[in-house]
C-alpha cells in the first residue's frame, strides 16, 4: 500500500514537471494579469449598494463614482487569512495605487461593531464594511 502510495506521488510529481514549462505564473508576471472572481468583472460598471461602515454611518458605492474600487469579499470575523490578506492589501496602498486602484473596501458578513473591533485590534485601515445579509455579497456572486 504504502509502494503504491509513493508511485502516485511520483507519477504525479513527473506529470507536474512535464507540464510546467517555465513560463511565469500571473502571480509572479502581474503584467498580464486577467482574471476576475465574481459578477461584474473588471472594468465593468457595478451594481450599487449601501453597507454599513465600520467608521459609522452608511457607505454606498457610487459615492466612488469614477474612481476604480478593489472590492474584497471576505468570510467574515473568524476567517483570519481573509484578515491577513486584508492586512497585506492595507499594507500595499502604494502598490494598489501605481496599477490603478483609488480605493479598497472590505466586505463581509457579521455585526458591524465586531468587524469594528478587529479592524482596531488588527490597526487596519481600510475601509471595512458589513454585509450582515449577504445581500450584495449574493449580488456580486461571491458565494459560488
Amino acid at each position: 500500500m504504502v509502494v503504491s502510495i509513493m508511485a502516485v506521488a511520483a507519477a504525479i510529481l513527473v506529470v507536474m514537471e512535464s507540464t510546467w514549462n517555465g513560463t511565469p505564473t500571473a502571480v509572479e508576471n502581474t503584467t498580464s494579469v486577467s482574471y476576475a472572481v465574481g459578477a461584474p468583472g473588471p472594468g465593468a460598471e457595478a451594481p450599487d449598494f449601501s453597507l454599513a461602515s465600520t467608521a459609522g454611518g452608511t457607505v454606498n458605492l457610487s459615492d466612488y463614482r469614477g474612481e476604480s474600487v478593489l472590492l474584497f469579499f471576505h468570510e467574515g470575523i473568524g476567517c483570519q487569512p481573509c484578515w491577513d490578506e486584508i492586512r497585506d492589501l492595507d499594507a500595499a496602498q502604494t502598490e494598489l495605487q501605481s496599477v490603478g486602484v483609488d480605493q479598497l473596501l472590505t466586505i463581509t458578513s457579521g455585526p458591524v461593531n465586531l468587524i469594528a473591533q478587529k479592524m482596531a485590534d488588527d490597526k487596519l485601515t481600510a475601509v471595512a464594511l458589513a454585509d450582515t445579509r449577504l445581500d450584495v455579497s449574493l449580488t456580486y456572486q461571491t458565494n459560488k
